[in-house]
């Protein structure tokens, strides 16, 4: 997965003012407006933007800090302190005996033989003491390994024979369990057995009874594990997210997430997966470009078909991806939009089209006043606990409250604002 932290250059699962820091330098350093428009800064600064989108939104950095936590809980480099505890508890014995033995040693020796001094002072002080008997602790380890041995050898014998039991009957059918203590390290499922999930039959009356999305050739939001299986093949990895009720497949970096069952989201950053969404009412009209308070039809029908759609139910939103660029839904209707990759057919109207246009705005206009000098925003975001909405131009932001201009920041120096 890709390392949102890594690419702000800041630690691991690092603080949001850390994160925020870092994003400001970057996006400084990187704008293409900066660099004259260079394609590699501009190819950076979106990774920047998109890297820094996740982690200050709470809910998807939860839950990309998770993956990122499975990522090196399966690659063996994440610890979890272990070692730092192991390590502090050593260190002083270590000092302890080196210091003893220094004392040992005459003050005339050289340091070369310093290492050599001490194990002859240890050999020799060992049996004058006699502080412990070793015999039966050596006793028990030995005993203890030997049990830990046997414990993981019959484990593996029983899993050959099962495994030799399962490929043995082919009248058996494999439920959701199969795939219960399956990690991203073993990715890949041959058995033919493992089609079948939730108990559901593949008998020639199902197939009859598919749904069209399948029959055409694609899945979509609330299609079953059999429907995606039927559409997409077999995933590439599959993790669990038992806090948050997530079963997630991978198709090389492309997800798909089922909640109960049923597709809830996904990701096409591969672009290989075959997911679709369809308008409900076909008979609708076309439109050229969608709006804020614009339905999933209407956006569908301007955009197209999103490249991901993440649902965040904690604050009853859904999120389409297109590329960088993100359109939010709250209650079925646009509230924000953010134009990144600047390929949204994204548009703002005034309400009031026989107002006389103005050449600039200031603290205090209303959005058509700010829509008739500046243009249409580049990305809609709103806060209802302050009862703000913001738009930008840019890095710049103008900031309504109660439908006035109550703040703005002219980063890209491209507002045209007078006080």
């Amino acid at each position: 997965m890709t390392n949102c932290y890594k690419i702000l250059g800041v630690k691991d699962f690092a603080s949001a003012e850390e994160v925020k820091t870092a994003y400001r330098k970057l996006s400084k350093k990187f704008h293409p407006d900066v660099n004259d428009g260079d394609k590699f800064f501009e190819e950076r600064f979106k990774e920047i933007q998109n890297a820094y989108e996740i982690l200050c939104d709470s809910r998807r950095k939860e839950i990309h800090d998770s993956k990122l936590k499975s990522t090196f809980s399966g690659s063996g480099k994440f610890n979890f302190k272990e070692n730092d505890k192991t390590e502090s508890k050593e260190e002083p014995k270590k000092e302890k005996s080196t210091t003893e033995n220094r004392n040992d040693t005459k003050s005339n020796n050289k340091t070369e033989h310093s290492n050599t001094n001490t194990t002859t002072s240890d050999t020799y002080s060992k049996p004058e003491s006699k502080p412990f008997n070793f015999r039966p602790i050596g006793i028990v380890v030995i005993v203890i390994l030997v049990i830990v041995v046997i414990v993981s050898l019959n484990k593996k014998q029983q899993d050959t024979y099962s495994n030799k039991a399962i490929e043995n009957t082919n009248s058996q059918s494999s439920t959701p369990d199969d795939y219960s203590n399956q990690t991203a390290q073993t990715p890949t499922y041959q058995s033919p057995e493992t089609k079948t999930y939730d108990n559901q039959s593949s008998s020639s009356d199902e197939e009859l009874s598919q749904p069209s999305s399948i029959r055409d050739g694609y899945f979509t939001i609330g299609s079953t594990k059999n429907e995606v299986l039927q559409v997409q093949g077999d995933p590439t990895g599959i993790n669990k997210y038992e806090a948050m009720g997530e079963e997630v497949w991978s198709y090389g970096f492309s997800t798909v997430t089922f909640k109960r069952g049923l597709v809830s989201e996904y990701s096409n950053t591969s672009k290989n997966l075959k997911a679709k969404m369809t308008t409900s009412n076909k008979s609708q009209n076309n439109t050229e470009y969608f709006t804020v308070g614009s339905s999933k039809d209407e956006v569908l029908q301007a955009q197209g078909n999103p490249t991901g759609i993440n649902k965040y139910e904690a604050m009853d939103e859904e999120v389409w991806s297109y590329g960088f660029s993100t359109v939010t839904f709250k209650n079925g209707r646009v509230s924000e939009y953010s134009n990144t990759s600047r390929n949204l057919q994204a548009k703002m109207t005034t309400s009031n089209k026989s107002q006389s246009n103005t050449e600039f705005f200031t603290v205090g206009s209303s959005k058509d006043e700010v829509l008739q000098a500046q243009g249409n925003p580049t990305g809609i975001n709103k806060y209802e606990a302050m009862d703000e909405e913001v738009w930008s131009y840019g890095f710049s932001t103008v900031t309504f409250k109660n439908g006035r201009v109550s703040e703005y920041s002219n980063t890209s120096r491209n507002l045209k604002v007078r006080l």
